[in-house]
């Protein structure tokens, strides 16, 4: 007898340093809760998107129980053992509502994470007069509407969707040659995105009016070879209909060498069109051409620079 009761004694203990749980009663514990991850909107997989998942769960009113942020590794050991990507979480018994997003590294700031009502994703350095902003992570986003929590239904799982929270864009100068600069730092034209009025999310992925910012995105660098110069940057997900305007500048005059207002672009080439949970990098080159021996005219291709369009717009 003696020995079953330390037997029974070790099982107890492993189970509470195992659940956290010291009710007699171990239904009052709450249940287990496993979350399946899944990323179906394209051929590629959850694992070849996602490499960092940030969870809130929250009650029906939108306060914060618990919050989870989980790696790569935990993501990988998850899915060997249960065959796909995900989390085990033990709540306390009742009705809740969770989020995930995917991806949320240095360039997204998750705020107001303790209200569900009042969180807002952001690039932390949004409105900042003293550092510019060159692109959004890869971010990515699902959500687990309410679901209840009752006893003794053993643990209880989900699949969750993922789905793209962020727009590629890659642009691309051609021909820098034909401009009377040397291709060099400090000539080198660049590209400005101004007017982008999506870059506030609230908690289910909506834009939240804060305002019309400016991106400048990163060049990949110089390629004297090809003459060819691309920037590559990410922004929070936007309507077709939407404010954007994209320009090459020249770094030395600081003015718009060519612009591109979005919605139109947009309009012209339907395969740009932004289709909720479809994933999408809009391409656009820019080609500088001699005219004659004093003049240069910008074409605009809507394919990468290694496709260009046999039939291009011409702007003045």
């Amino acid at each position: 007898m003696k020995l079953q009761k330390t037997k029974f004694h070790y099982f107890l203990l492993f189970w509470v340093l195992m659940t956290g749980c010291i009710n007699e009663n171990l239904s009052e514990c709450g249940e287990v809760v496993m979350w399946y991850f899944d990323y179906p909107y394209n051929s590629a997989s959850f694992q070849d998107r996602i490499e960092r998942v940030n969870v809130g769960i929250y009650s029906t009113d939108g306060i914060l129980v618990e919050s989870r942020q989980i790696e790569k590794d935990s993501l990988e050991a998850f899915r060997r053992q249960q065959g796909m990507p995900g989390m085990k979480v033990t709540l306390p018994l009742g009705e809740y509502t969770a989020v995930f997003w995917g991806n949320a590294h240095v360039k997204t700031k998750l705020d107001g994470w303790n209200n569900r009502n009042q969180g807002r994703v952001y690039h932390p350095d949004l409105g900042s007069i003293t550092n510019y902003v060159d692109s959004d992570d890869s971010l990515y986003y699902a959500q687990q509407e309410r679901f209840e929590l009752k006893e003794n239904t053993g643990p209880v799982k989900y699949i969750v969707h993922f789905e793209p929270g962020h727009i590629n864009f890659e642009i691309s100068v051609l021909g820098l040659k034909n401009l009377a600069v040397t291709p060099a730092p400090g000539t080198i034209p660049y590209i400005r995105m101004d007017r982008l009025d999506c870059e506030t999310y609230d908690f289910n992925m909506n834009p939240v009016p804060a305002g019309e910012f400016t991106f400048y995105p990163s060049s990949k660098g110089y390629d004297a070879v090809r003459d060819l110069l691309t920037f590559c940057t990410k922004v929070h997900r936007m309507g077709n209909d939407n404010p954007v305007t994209i320009s090459l500048i020249d770094q030395i005059t600081d003015s718009a060498l060519q612009s591109i207002i979005l919605k139109e672009y947009i309009i012209r080439y339907a395969q740009y069109k932004i289709i909720p949970q479809k994933e999408l990098t809009i391409y656009i080159t820019f080609e500088i051409k001699k005219k004659n021996v004093a003049d240069v005219e910008i074409i605009i291709h809507p394919l990468p620079w290694n496709k260009v369009n046999v039939s291009p717009i011409t702007k003045p």
